[in-house]
């Protein structure tokens, strides 16, 4: 099997600050990691049809759980569709070792890889997709080296 690691559920949140307050001092997580990625070269800025799009995320941490908080930078005259406007759930982040495998298991198995949002980030030596579910919901796969189980973006000390 190509699925390494789940890696994250991603939270779409409205102000970064405000929301690791929350999550860190109500809820107990820790943070760490922050990933502050400004790119054509992610499935987002495909998706939405920009050129660059900045997105600022932070990674916490609790019981072995862990969540990204992220908040897009877009442009005022952009009009994201419904689904991608909303806050709360954005996406499953799952770390595979076989991008190309994992994308005809999807396919084989009812899912949909949603187009335009597979790349190459030779920054961080990565590969990325998004993916919908049967019934729609949103996933990224990531092939990326190192281990699986650690932290993304730039550890919090």
């Amino acid at each position: 099997m190509a699925v390494q690691y789940i890696s994250f559920l991603a939270l779409r949140v409205k102000d970064l600050e405000r929301s690791k307050r929350f999550y860190t001092e109500a809820l107990g997580f820790r943070p760490i990691s922050t990933l502050d990625v400004t790119s054509s070269t992610t499935p987002s800025a495909r998706e939405f049809g920009v050129e660059s799009l900045r997105t600022e995320m932070i990674f916490l941490e609790r019981d072995g759980m862990r969540i990204q908080l992220g908040t897009f930078h877009l442009p005022e005259r952009l009009h994201l569709p419904e689904p991608r406007r909303q806050l709360g759930y954005s996406h499953l982040g799952i770390r595979v070792d076989d991008l190309d495998v994992t994308l005809r298991e999807v396919s084989r198995c009812g899912g949909s890889v949603v187009e335009g949002t597979r790349m190459s980030n030779p920054d961080f030596g990565s590969e990325v997709a998004s993916i919908r579910d049967p019934d729609g919901a949103r996933m990224e796969l990531l092939q990326i080296p190192g281990d699986p189980t650690g932290p993304l973006g730039v550890p919090i000390q």
